[in-house]
């Protein structure tokens, strides 16, 4: 039985550890930019702001040491589904953020 459990951990703690929301983008109020939130295996990419809700997508992801790839994605404008893509991951040495 013992035995059982461990198995049940090691398969479900990478999944509560996967399951915290990243968010990328200023985050701040009031600044019209947009934003990426990843929780879980879903990706919300929307204006934080002021507008008409259109812009931005849904998809769901995955992701490798520096790739994230997002498929399913459908715009949040008319439900339109768009390509397949993929984004690498790098620190911008020149932001000042």
């Amino acid at each position: 039985m013992e035995h059982k459990i461990n198995n049940l951990l090691i398969v479900f703690f990478p999944l509560v550890l996967n399951s915290e929301k990243i968010v990328y983008g200023e985050n701040s109020i009031g600044s019209n930019e947009m934003i990426l939130q990843l929780e879980n295996s879903n990706a919300f990419y929307f204006l934080s702001g002021e507008g008409d809700g259109c812009d931005g997508f849904t998809a769901s992801f995955s992701n490798t040491e520096n790739f994230y790839y997002f498929y399913h994605v459908v715009s949040n404008c008319k439900n339109k589904k768009l390509k397949d893509f993929k984004c690498i991951t790098k620190v911008d040495e020149d932001s000042i953020k």
